[in-house]
């Protein structure tokens, strides 16, 4: 069995399409193809990320030969909360963890021990940025 966030795989995917665009300081356009390749990522599914990441102003495109994506701001001015929250929405760490619609009133089996944990990954995600994690993920390969 593969290793997975506990967050969906579109978001993976859109965090690894960030990160991948933020490591050229210079934002050139690079093309949905090379990325697609690059991350292993389908590319008609890319498109489909790349629509969320335009319409939420994190990328911008150009089209024609030398076209492609590129990130509208800086990677220290998006953090990795703007990207959970295009993807699964900022109640995502409101929610039971087991997906149950009573756990505030009825608590589910480990709804005590989510509390922790949801406010740990929220800050994670407010705190650190694009260029926080491009940094350690590039530094490491």
């Amino acid at each position: 069995m593969k290793n997975a966030m506990i967050f969906n795989k579109t978001l993976e995917h859109a965090l690894q399409t960030v990160i991948f665009l933020s490591k050229d300081p210079i934002s050139l356009p690079i093309s949905q193809k090379k990325i697609a390749c690059s991350l292993n990522i389908p590319y008609y599914y890319l498109g489909k990320i790349f629509q969320h990441l335009t319409n939420a102003e994190i990328t911008g495109s150009k089209t024609g030969p030398l076209g492609g994506f590129y990130l509208i701001k800086s990677p220290k001015q998006i953090t990795l909360s703007d990207i959970l929250d295009i993807f699964v929405g900022e109640k995502n760490f409101e929610s039971c963890f087991l997906g149950q619609n009573t756990c505030d009133k009825s608590p589910c089996p480990i709804h005590y021990d989510w509390i922790p944990a949801r406010v740990i990954l929220r800050n994670i995600f407010n705190n650190y940025t694009v260029y926080d994690w491009s940094n350690k993920f590039y530094s490491s390969t």
